[in-house]
């Protein structure tokens, strides 16, 4: 798809014909590569879903300095600034903290809401037994984080690790296929869980995104963001791996069978 794209490379406004240099492999929801014009360094990204949402936050996020540069969008194919990336570093949670604070401020640019169960509930339409069971056993859990009464945001609803890059001076964010409005606690959670921040680190990090926030770590929506946030993951993770997924990544599992237990929830065996 991506050779295939680079043959309308002419109308991307370019000066030289560019090369493909890699593909990058970690995504699962789009064709994405790495391609170099002259001394330029673009990436290139070829939509498999959801290209008008994605391009419309991008191109907000990009105007604010939260995301890469956004060159070019059209018949699901876009090309953005390359970002050296240099990695997290516990040094960074304060800028990370501030970005995802105006990431938030964006709600005015979002037509549609996040809506948590019908996400689980597509999913679990090809889940096995066991995996209904479980979401049987979490729903308190994520009807309380639905029902909690923080305003919502303009949330990235996808904040992995490697949707976060450090560069020398900024902290962007990439891969906004997700954006829609929400409760800005989904985004918060998936920070503290997929960075595995200490109670420390959480506390610095809520009072960078919000003063007074750090007082919220001893709130149950501490926990219920980040089981909501993880069973979400688990269960778009299965349903494109397949339901072996559960058991070749039993380690995830088993760290939601954990962090739940401070919900005074208990998964079954």
């Amino acid at each position: 798809m991506l050779n295939q794209a680079l043959r309308n490379w002419s109308d991307w406004g370019l000066a030289e014909k560019p090369t493909l240099v890699r593909v990058f492999e970690d995504g699962q929801n789009h064709h994405t590569g790495l391609i170099q014009s002259g001394d330029k360094k673009l990436v290139l990204k070829v939509f498999k879903h959801s290209f008008s949402r994605t391009i419309k936050a991008e191109y907000w996020a990009s105007e604010r300095l939260v995301s890469p540069r956004l060159y070019m969008a059209a018949n699901n194919t876009a090309l953005y600034e390359f970002i050296d990336d240099k990695g997290y570093k516990p040094t960074r949670l304060k800028e990370l903290a501030r970005t995802l604070s105006l990431t938030h401020h964006g709600k005015d640019k979002v037509v549609s809401e996040f809506d948590l169960i019908g996400f689980c509930d597509s999913y679990l339409v090809t889940a096995e037994t066991v995996t209904q069971q479980w979401h049987a056993a979490l729903l308190p859990a994520l009807l309380e984080f639905t029902q909690d009464q923080t305003p919502s945001a303009f949330c990235h609803n996808d904040l992995v690790v490697n949707n976060c890059l450090f560069t020398d001076d900024s902290v962007l964010i990439i891969d906004w296929e997700f954006a829609q409005a929400n409760n800005p606690w989904f985004d918060l959670g998936a920070i503290i869980y997929y960075f595995r921040l200490t109670k420390r680190q959480t506390k610095e990090f809520l009072a960078c995104y919000q003063a007074g926030w750090e007082s919220k770590v001893k709130q149950r929506i501490l926990y219920t963001s980040q089981v909501a946030v993880l069973w979400c993951d688990l269960l778009w993770s299965m349903h494109v791996m397949g339901n072996e997924y559960q058991n070749t990544h039993a380690h995830r599992f088993e760290k939601l069978r954990k962090l739940v237990l401070k919900l005074d929830i208990t998964l079954p065996t």
